[in-house]
């Protein structure tokens, strides 16, 4: 039902991740989820995705699908534009559901605002020809702002209309109805195409190193945070890892709204010290974790260890 970064493949494959053919619904922000099950629920035939960064949303909304039991379901949680950005691909999506998203009232926060012109000529490359975002808002002032950030995108015609009954059932919905606000709604149809293609962020084979040298010497690895390219590196906690008789690194990498906590780890094997990212967590292999990766083979080297040889990707400058 979840889909973590680790099993993303660059680009989407919907047979890889729902084992099957079918259309693609994406909903941006699907809260406790009711929606997800609507969508799931109405059209079997579909796949339907979904990403949420608020981790208790995420697990009311996997209470709410795991009781319903639909398998053309699956959730992401993390942010919604690098998922769209850097996974989906061109022409891959049918329909794009925004349901109250939010709008970010002050002045100073409205660059943080979800659609915006760019994004949405990023969109109109992600979907099909004549592809559809649908927009639901009790916010009158992000409603305008939408609707103008499509006009500015110059490849999307809209039609305003009385929202459908099933977009007035959702927990803010029913909210909002209570206090006597109105909903806004709005579809917005793909009839052009920026061309966006799928920025490559790295591939799917983690990057490791081989050193040489006694892992007993070097001490402890002090906390600290690290720019490299795009992506910010925090290096949180230096653990001893007894079992094996290494180390582990525990390491926070974020790089283009994806966020990952990763777990790097240095132990003796028959050949050397391995140095390499561990499974927990199923990471995505990007160019930051390879980042993190070298910023702790460097540490291991400048405390007196040796490399031996280095498997990073080519592109990736040291």
């Amino acid at each position: 039902m979840f889909v973590s970064p680790g099993e993303l493949r660059l680009p989407f494959d919907s047979r890889t991740i729902f084992g099957r053919e079918g259309p693609l619904i994406f909903e941006i922000g699907f809260g406790n989820g009711w929606f997800l099950e609507q969508l799931a629920r109405a059209d079997p035939s579909a796949n339907v995705l979904g990403a949420e960064t608020s981790a208790s949303s995420v697990h009311r909304a996997y209470r709410r699908l795991s009781r319903a039991r639909l398998d053309n379901v699956r959730m992401f949680k993390g942010d919604a534009v690098f998922l769209t950005r850097f996974v989906l691909r061109s022409g891959s999506i049918d329909t794009v559901y925004v349901n109250y998203p939010d709008p970010w009232p002050r002045r100073k926060h409205r660059g943080r605002r979800l659609l915006s012109a760019d994004f949405l000529q990023l969109l109109a490359d992600r979907l099909k020809p004549s592809g559809k975002v649908v927009l639901t808002t009790d916010h009158a002032e992000y409603f305008q702002f939408a609707r103008d950030q499509a006009a500015k995108s110059t490849v999307f015609s809209e039609l305003v209309a009385t929202p459908p009954s099933q977009f007035l059932e959702t927990r803010y919905a029913k909210k909002w109805r209570r206090q006597g606000k109105a909903i806004y709604h709005a579809v917005l149809t793909s009839r052009g195409h920026v061309a966006d293609p799928v920025p490559d962020i790295g591939g799917n084979n983690m990057q490791h190193a081989l050193l040489s040298g006694d892992l007993g010497t070097v001490g402890s690895m002090p906390p600290g945070v690290y720019r490299k390219q795009d992506a910010y590196v925090i290096v949180m906690n230096h653990l001893l890892d007894e079992a094996n008789e290494g180390m582990v690194f525990a390491v926070h990498v974020e790089e283009h709204g994806l966020k990952q906590d990763i777990l790097i780890e240095a132990v003796p094997r028959e050949h050397g010290i391995f140095v390499g990212v561990r499974r927990f967590g199923s990471p995505m292999a990007t160019r930051g974790v390879g980042e993190a990766l070298r910023i702790v083979v460097d540490w291991l080297e400048s405390r007196g260890l040796e490399v031996r040889d280095r498997w990073y990707r080519d592109d990736q400058p040291r």
